[in-house]
């Protein structure tokens, strides 16, 4: 009985020596060439036996590109084959507009992107097409400011209550500009503003200097118009 099992084994080891098996094919990688018949075509390739990353590939005609990539993590790249974050776009397309684009087809509703944390204290950008005209809205569902920076610094602030502080973090009126900060009213240069830019009582309060006369000009409404004061030293 010995020597069949061990006649059997030496047979299976020479008919592997003598016919081996093929060679696994060499899964599409980004960047490999295809051919013009395969144009538009799509595989996915990768997966939990090669490390857990799986690509999503095109062929332009000539060569596999890369569209999207899953890693093992479940952050997922779409035009790079490295996200950093669990969503993470790159386009290399110069001298065109690319983004991401939400839209809401239908004749009432809206579309947004939010942002939320673990206090269910959301930040929101959208559009409300409910009968309100396609409105542009930015807004926060909790007591929270809204502030812009630029150059990693903070300039405006809008708190919960609507007050703006420009050049302030913490503003104390409809419009607070605090002091080494400053409003610049137009310079006209040439007498008094136009009367078309003060015919209407919501134009109140627009301002301008005439630096030839040396006047404040202020829109007090269609009654008056604008009126003035002498600006001396």
């Amino acid at each position: 009985m010995r020597s069949k099992v061990l006649s059997l084994a030496l047979l299976c080891a020479a008919c592997l020596i003598a016919c081996p098996l093929p060679a696994m094919a060499q899964e599409t990688q980004p960047g490999d060439a295809c051919t013009g018949g395969q144009t538009d075509h799509v595989r996915q390739v990768g997966g939990p036996e090669t490390s857990g990353v799986t690509h999503l590939l095109v062929c332009d005609g000539s060569t596999w590109n890369q569209l999207t990539t899953w890693l093992a993590d479940g952050s997922v790249g779409i035009g790079t084959a490295n996200p950093v974050f669990e969503l993470s776009v790159e386009v290399d397309s110069p001298g065109n507009w690319d983004g991401i684009s939400i839209q809401n087809t239908a004749a009432t509703g809206g579309s947004e992107l939010t942002f939320g944390n673990d206090d269910d204290d959301a930040f929101e950008l959208g559009v409300d097409s409910s009968g309100s005209g396609g409105d542009a809205y930015i807004w926060t569902e909790g007591a929270r400011p809204i502030a812009f920076d630029t150059n990693s610094s903070e300039r405006m602030r809008i708190d919960p209550t609507g007050n703006v502080g420009i050049g302030t973090n913490s503003p104390q009126s409809t419009l607070h500009v605090p002091d080494g900060k400053y409003i610049q009213a137009g310079d006209n240069n040439a007498g008094a503003p136009p009367a078309g830019d003060c015919d209407n009582n919501t134009e109140r309060g627009r301002l301008s200097i005439d630096t030839t006369n040396n006047r404040l000009y202020v829109c007090n409404g269609a009654t008056r118009g604008w009126d003035y004061t002498a600006l001396t030293n």
